[in-house]
């Protein structure tokens, strides 16, 4: 098996030269694919959630960070509900990619504080800035 060290250590021509001759193939034959991992979330299991959760925590908590305009503890609120609603609704179709799927999730929650941030901006005495910032970043959400 090759080690990640393998990778750092030699030249590309010796990389090369270790994918032609089917030496690399052992490191990722075992690896299963997100679709692979979420069929077995769905039959029950907690290691390939965590396996998921693992891969996928930090560039989503990233996303939502830029989506959310720098606010850290609302996007890691909205991650951590993106990971609940995966495992609550049972929506994952087999052969579906799972990546948009689970943006999909995190960006619908997202669209959905902001629509709600709206209506609360609608009681009176509340700042006007939160209602004009909440519409700008409801408008620059990518549709679904």
């Amino acid at each position: 098996m090759i080690s990640r060290t393998f990778w750092l250590s030699q030249s590309y021509q010796e990389c090369l030269r270790a994918i032609s001759t089917g030496a690399v193939k052992e490191t990722f034959v075992n690896v299963p694919s997100d679709e692979q991992l979420m069929i077995e979330v769905q039959q029950g299991s907690t290691d390939a959630l965590a396996t998921l959760v693992e891969r996928h925590h930090a560039p989503l908590l990233a996303y939502l960070y830029r989506l959310l305009g720098g606010r850290q503890h609302l996007a890691e609120d909205l991650v951590q509900e993106s990971f609940l609603r995966l495992l609550q609704h049972g929506g994952y179709q087999q052969g579906r990619p799972f990546k948009p799927w689970l943006y999909a999730i995190a960006t619908n929650l997202a669209r959905d504080y902001f629509k709600s941030a709206s209506v609360r901006r609608q009681v009176p005495g509340e700042d006007e800035d939160w209602h004009s910032l909440s519409e700008c970043a409801l408008a620059a959400l990518p549709a679904l």
